[in-house]
């Protein structure tokens, strides 16, 4: 997520439709590469049992604080400064404190899947 916003910044920064369209291309991809190791994490630090609910959690945020929202909040930036950058650049720091959030959890993750494991040893689920 941080190695995106580089890219996304040229993006809206760029007057050249080929530089514009070529950082969004790497851009786009280096923000969405982080879907698969987020399902994974959420996989790997849920109980079995409370899987399914984890995965409704986490889609239901992601929508709640990032697509309800953004178009509004995007909009109105827009209109106040009386430009769609302002309004577009609002995305530059909030995909920097994704980018550094997944950095501060790093550290805990191994210790959060050895809990669950755990867990699982000494209640196995059932089928």
């Amino acid at each position: 997520m941080l190695a995106s916003v580089p890219f996304i910044f040229v993006a809206l920064v760029a007057t050249s439709p080929a530089v514009i369209f070529g950082s969004l291309l790497v851009g786009l991809t280096l923000a969405f590469m982080n879907q698969g190791p987020c399902n994974t994490i959420i996989v790997n630090v849920t109980d079995p049992k409370i899987r399914a609910a984890a995965f409704a959690v986490n889609i239901f945020v992601i929508h709640i604080l990032g697509d309800i929202p953004s178009p509004t909040i995007m909009g109105g930036v827009s209109d106040l400064t009386g430009k769609l950058f302002w309004g577009v650049a609002l995305t530059l720091p909030a995909m920097a404190a994704s980018g550094l959030f997944f950095c501060l959890g790093a550290p805990h993750l191994e210790a959060d899947q050895d809990a669950v494991l755990k867990g699982m040893r000494s209640n196995p689920p059932v089928n």
